[in-house]
């Protein structure tokens, strides 16, 4: 499926629940069929998918999501049976006895909606909840072998994970990364506003002090990864750097502003996917700010004690960046992920530029990439992964 509908079936399905209850009390039995038809087909496949035997191929969040679903699917339909079979002429008149049904088939109607739109986004997650080829679990054994966290932190780089759920489902990590420059530090993105304390007790733990902190570099805009840009700037007298082209993005919270290939139908289907995505994620309230220093490729950190250089790597947004140090480490933000196996991210702003700085990635000498969410992984294990 291509990820803009994709994008586009995530927003209906997150409003599955308001549109049917719009629909029963607006369009009385014609409502009601209609909502009883969207319910029962859902449930109908559902029940086909199991039959034919796709949760024994997931992972056992997806698998039991998909169970779930089936039964509420059920539920669903068969309590939607009841304005339609009753007497009443109108669904939307209430006759005595009918709330206790009435209620049921709202609340099995909103747990379908609700299961279908988590199931639905890890759906369009890279593997689609597909258990994990014996390969790719090899590779990411492997590359955990060879380069463990406390070696990552022997050369002068601690990994901040903080997991990432779903309506309380566990769908990775994000990540930041905290740097030894010099004397001091520089901080490689903030993750969400809600990870807050954690990153404070992170940084805490490190000996990193306010005053200690050299520079805040944001690999973009987006919120899962800027969310704490202004605390964490005015609590450690660190200034913010970013790629211009993302300003935008942190002054308005607004993560469409970095896209190119934003039309006006794909934004509005685009926020109320965010709005969605928000309301499961939790991600904590965004304070906006306006980065103190705009970088380009090239730019050069060793003023802040990082041998270093940033590379401008657009794709997932115009402006995304990635920092290379001089033993070939990067810190390449959504350029890669690895939440299943290395990979490119999956949400694409322009596909041509992203092809373009992955191949660039190829003649740099880079050896260890970290990336936005999920482990780090060998450059090695990207190439075998035939990326």
């Amino acid at each position: 499926m291509r990820r803009s509908i994709g994008a586009v079936v995530l927003g209906l399905s997150g409003c599955g629940y308001p549109l049917t209850q719009l629909a029963v009390r607006r369009g009385g039995v014609r409502g009601a069929a209609l909502a009883e038809l969207v319910c029962g087909g859902l449930a109908i496949r559902d029940a086909s998918m199991v039959a034919s035997g796709v949760a024994d191929r997931l992972d056992t969040v997806p698998a039991a999501l998909l169970r779930l679903e089936t039964a509420v699917g059920v539920v669903a339909s068969l309590a939607g049976l009841h304005p339609l079979l009753s007497a009443r002429p109108d669904p939307r008149t209430v006759s005595p006895g009918a709330g206790a049904a009435d209620n049921l088939r709202r609340a099995a109607v909103a747990a379908l909606f609700a299961v279908h739109t988590v199931r639905f986004a890890i759906y369009l997650s890279p593997g689609q909840g597909r258990r994990m080829p014996p390969a790719a679990a090899g590779r990411q054994a492997a590359d955990a072998a060879a380069f463990p966290r406390q070696d990552q932190e022997t050369a002068g780089v601690r990994p901040i994970e903080f997991p990432m759920r779903l309506a309380g489902i566990r769908m990775g990590t994000v990540n930041c990364y905290l740097l030894r420059a010099g004397t001091g530090y520089v901080l490689v993105d903030t993750a969400f506003a809600s990870n807050r304390s954690g990153l404070e007790r992170e940084l805490e733990d490190a000996g990193c002090r306010p005053g200690d902190l050299r520079l805040i570099v944001m690999t973009h805009g987006d919120l899962d990864h800027t969310g704490n840009g202004a605390y964490v700037r005015g609590k450690y007298h660190a200034e913010i750097a970013m790629h211009r082209d993302e300003f935008a993005v942190t002054e308005h919270g607004d993560y469409t502003l970095s896209r190119r290939r934003m039309t006006l139908p794909r934004r509005v289907f685009s926020k109320i996917t965010i709005k969605v995505l928000s309301l499961l994620i939790r991600p904590g309230k965004f304070e906006r700010f306006r980065p103190g220093l705009a970088v380009d490729d090239g730019y050069d950190l060793a003023e802040y004690g990082l041998d270093a250089k940033v590379l401008h790597l657009p794709g997932h947004s115009r402006g995304s960046i990635g920092i290379l140090t001089a033993d070939g480490d990067l810190f390449c933000g959504d350029l890669l992920w690895n939440m299943r196996a290395p990979d490119t991210h999956p949400i694409v702003d322009d596909p041509a530029e992203l092809k373009a700085s992955v191949e660039r990635l190829k003649s740099l000498g880079v050896r260890m990439i970290y990336p936005g969410h999920g482990k780090p992984f060998r450059m090695e294990s990207f190439r075998q992964a035939g990326q």
